[in-house]
């Protein structure tokens, strides 16, 4: 599977249309165990989850954000080619921050391969900061793809 593809999927669904933080975060989850990227290395962390979320000012304001991330490296000979082909693809939902997100704090955790997926998704369907947006509507919500 490209990444393209992951993307088209993720951004044609009825969790995207509907902005439902659960539906879409098990989709991507879903795709992230079903296919591997092509070109990609799992044992050498070539395709990966992360999990994000905090406060940030991207230069607009501080917002509160709820990232899971798709991270994919091809499997190339050369180190520095090996690094300039990392991708991501991101499913950020954004809020406004008040002293409820404050409370929520900064923190991530990742996903090296999908044998340990089920420790990741209970992480995941369990922290404060996904029930809590779980039961929100979000300012906004980007899938977007892009080299790092």
């Amino acid at each position: 599977m490209k990444i393209e593809e992951a993307e088209q999927y993720l951004t044609q669904s009825d969790a995207f249309k509907n902005q439902d933080l659960k539906a879409l975060f098990a989709l991507a989850i879903e795709n992230y165990v079903a296919y591997r990227i092509d070109f990609t290395n799992e044992l050498s962390g070539g395709d990966r989850l992360l999990f994000q979320w905090g406060t940030y000012d991207w230069g607009k304001g501080k917002f509160f954000e709820i990232d899971l991330t798709r991270q994919v490296m091809l499997d190339l000979q050369e180190p520095d080619n090996q690094s300039d082909s990392i991708q991501q693809l991101r499913v950020t939902f954004t809020y406004s921050c008040n002293e409820e997100t404050e409370s929520l704090g900064v923190g991530n955790r990742w996903c090296a391969s999908p044998s340990t997926i089920a420790e990741f998704r209970a992480f995941l369907n369990s922290t404060g900061v996904t029930l809590w947006g779980n039961d929100q509507t979000p300012q906004d919500l980007k899938v977007n793809l892009g080299h790092i």
